[in-house]
């Protein structure tokens, strides 16, 4: 998973980018616009032996992130999510993604996101 990401290399304009699942890694990765941000938030699963996550707290009112499921079965899902992922907030569900595979730098994720970002708190609730 590739966190934050240059999406516009002209203007060399960093979003946070929220990788996808291997299997369907195009149609599940959203990238979120700085101005949807409200915190990155880092926190443990703790069902899965004490599993990482890092999500993106964005608005209640903020439209679903591509790959988003909003079927009835999809929301089901969400909540399943929800229950399993630990997340303190219901909306990192959809905006999260477990650090697996990849190594997570507290430090510089925090210098990245006060660079471009400089209203948006990182909140490590591991």
């Amino acid at each position: 998973m590739t966190m934050f990401q240059y999406v516009r290399p002209e203007n060399r304009e960093l979003f946070p980018t929220l990788g996808g699942s291997p299997l369907r890694y195009a149609a599940t990765t959203a990238h979120v616009p700085w101005t949807e941000v409200e915190a990155v938030v880092l926190w443990r699963q703790q069902t899965a032996q004490n599993l990482p996550w890092i999500g993106v707290l964005r608005p209640h009112d903020a439209p679903p992130l591509h790959g988003t499921p909003t079927s009835p079965a999809g929301k089901l899902m969400a909540g399943f999510g929800y229950a399993v992922s630990g997340a303190p907030d219901p909306r990192l569900v959809a905006a999260g993604r477990a650090v697996n595979g990849w190594r997570l730098d507290p430090d510089r994720l925090a210098a990245v996101v006060h660079r471009h970002a400089p209203g948006v708190q990182v909140r490590d609730l591991r």
